[in-house]
Order: C-alpha cells, then sequence, then structure tokens
C-alpha cells in the first residue's frame, strides 16, 4: 500500500508543477516533454489535439484552395461556400493587415466548433432519441407535428423554429441533460460573490455572500442550477417536455438566471457564453425533424449506461454507442 501511495504522489507531482510550466516555458519544449512524463491522460491528450490540428490544417487548405480556383470549385464543397469557414476566410481576405486573422487563429477558430460543438451536439441528439423510445406517445406526437407542418414541402427555418413541441422536447432535454454538467471561471479581479440561497456556517451565523479572490477557479454547477427542485419543483428530475407548452411557474420566471438560453445554464450566460448556442439549437431541431418524420425509435434489450466524460455519452458493452429498434415510419393514407 505504501508503495502504491508514493507512486500516485510521484505521478502528482507534474500535475502540480504544469501551471508553472505553462508560464515559464516555450510550447516548443512542453511538447518535447510530455512523452517523458509519466501521464497517460496527458499523453492522449497530446495525441487528441494533434488529430485536431491536422484535420484542421486539411479542411483550412482545402477551403482555400476551393476560393483561389473561383466559384465553381466553391460549388462543389460541402456548404456551397457558405459554411462558417469559407465566410472567415473571406473575411480575412478583405480585412485591412492589423485586423486580419492569422492562419493559426483561424484554425483555432476552427479547433473550437469542432471541439465544442460536435460531442456536445450528439450527446444531446442521443438523449432526445433515449426519451422519445422510452416515451412513445411524446413521439407519435412529434412526428404528427413536423408531418404537418412539412406537408407542402421542406420546412423553412422560421417554421422549424415555430413548431411547440419540437422547441419543447430540446429545451427540457437541454436542461435535463446539458452536455457539460460544470463549466469553470476565473476571476480576473477581487470580487464578492452574492448567494442566490443564504447558508448557514458551522458557526450559526448566516452567509449571504462568498469573497472571491483574484484568480480564483470558480466551478459551476449547470446541471444543479437546471434541476432545483425550489425552481422547478418536485418532478425536476423528471423529463417531461409539457413543462414548456404552458407559461413557467413564477418561481421559474422571476428567477435571475444569466443564461443565454432562457432560465437555463446548459449554455452558460454573459460575455463567455457560449457563441453557437443557436447553431447547436437549430442543428438538433433539424436532424429531429428528419430522423422523427422517417423514423419510429424503440428501446432495444440492450441495457445502455450513460458515462461522464467531456459530455455524458451512452455506452454498451464498454463502447461509445446507444442501441436502438428502428423502422421505417409508413405515411401512406
Amino acid at each position: 500500500m505504501k508503495q502504491l501511495l508514493f507512486a500516485a504522489k510521484r505521478m502528482m507531482i507534474p500535475m502540480q508543477l504544469l501551471p508553472f510550466l505553462l508560464r515559464t516555458t516555450p510550447a516548443r519544449l512542453r511538447r518535447w516533454m510530455i512523452p517523458i512524463l509519466p501521464i497517460r491522460d496527458l499523453q492522449v491528450a497530446k495525441k487528441l489535439v494533434d488529430v485536431m490540428d491536422e484535420n484542421s490544417r486539411s479542411i483550412l487548405e482545402g477551403k482555400q484552395a476551393a476560393i483561389a480556383r473561383g466559384d465553381s470549385a466553391i460549388l462543389e464543397q460541402i456548404g456551397r461556400g457558405k459554411d462558417i469557414i469559407s465566410l472567415l476566410i473571406r473575411a480575412a481576405e478583405k480585412s485591412s493587415a492589423e485586423d486580419r486573422l492569422s492562419e493559426e487563429e483561424l484554425r483555432g477558430q476552427m479547433n473550437v466548433m469542432m471541439f465544442a460543438g460536435t460531442d456536445t451536439t450528439s450527446t444531446a441528439m442521443s438523449r432526445i432519441l433515449h426519451e422519445l423510445a422510452h416515451h412513445m406517445d411524446v413521439q407519435e406526437q412529434l412526428r404528427k407535428e413536423v408531418t404537418q407542418a412539412a406537408a407542402h414541402g421542406d420546412l423553412e427555418y422560421d417554421v422549424l423554429n415555430k413548431l411547440p413541441l419540437l422547441e419543447a422536447i430540446c429545451r427540457e432535454t437541454l436542461r435535463l441533460y446539458p452536455p457539460a454538467i460544470t463549466a469553470s471561471r476565473q476571476a480576473t479581479r477581487d470580487t464578492v460573490l452574492p448567494l442566490g440561497i443564504p447558508m448557514t456556517g458551522k458557526d450559526g451565523t448566516t452567509i449571504t455572500e462568498v469573497v472571491v479572490p483574484k484568480g480564483t477557479i470558480v466551478h459551476v454547477g449547470i446541471k444543479a442550477a437546471n434541476t432545483r427542485c425550489s425552481l422547478w419543483g418536485a418532478d425536476a428530475l423528471q423529463w417531461k417536455p409539457e413543462r414548456w407548452l404552458n407559461p413557467l411557474p413564477s418561481a421559474i420566471a422571476d428567477a435571475d438566471i444569466p443564461g443565454v438560453y432562457p432560465k437555463l445554464l446548459t449554455f452558460i450566460g454573459g460575455a463567455r457564453g457560449c457563441i453557437g448556442y443557436k447553431f447547436a439549437e437549430i442543428s438538433i431541431k433539424v436532424q429531429l425533424a428528419i430522423l422523427v418524420k422517417g423514423f419510429r425509435f424503440e428501446v432495444s434489450d440492450k441495457k445502455v449506461a450513460w458515462k461522464l466524460g467531456q459530455a455524458e455519452a451512452p455506452t454498451f458493452e464498454g463502447k461509445h454507442m446507444l442501441p436502438m429498434v428502428v423502422s421505417m415510419v409508413s405515411h401512406d393514407a
């Protein structure tokens, strides 16, 4: 046991040194050091960063080459030149030298979009399909709503955003199952944080605020805020889309929740709130409308476990997957 504890302590020392190394050493030296440090997670993180960077470079070079060849080449690209990366490249070309995004900044933007907008959206979609498979009545109601709205052709953006049950299902899933259950922020100056709910200290005094010194890391409990029984009621931990089809209770409507997504902290809030939350929302709605209109999703006999990683993902027998029974939907009269 003593040997195991000693080994664990030796493993912790490099992790404790990382903040110091980030401030005092160049990036090239840090990359050289990673294979030497006996920290498997750190080495895995390096491999992930390398894969993301390689993909970003490949995509960016392809977009730049298509733009350079002209309009015909752009139209052959996915997105036909209207994707966000093509728009960023064109904006950079039109900007002055001092305002122009560098190659590194463009790749950084791409990495953020791929890292923050892929697993989170797919996880949310998985949760929705999983809940719909357990609530077939809600699934049938949604299918009817989408099918009627698309009776005369494809669903336009404005029509899609006005489907009440689709909206309610998305909001309820993102409330109960936020892809990121916590977030961290660092205080840039000394401040005092008021408490929404006073606490009682060990000495019996009432605590209404907390002093937060500059540099303090504050962890925000996203899921905890989204599922507070004092706001959402005794059924706060139940998936009930219908709660969004009626006016919210006054406890929620009057609550000072600073989220960019109304009354939820799923996408955080303030100046550092999620910049892509509208894109995530419409992406989920488009995928869900297409899938539910054409397919029926039912629970399988496989036991699914939801495990927390970068996002909470469905797993079966240790692998990331969501086994379901999927069948075609007949739209014959």
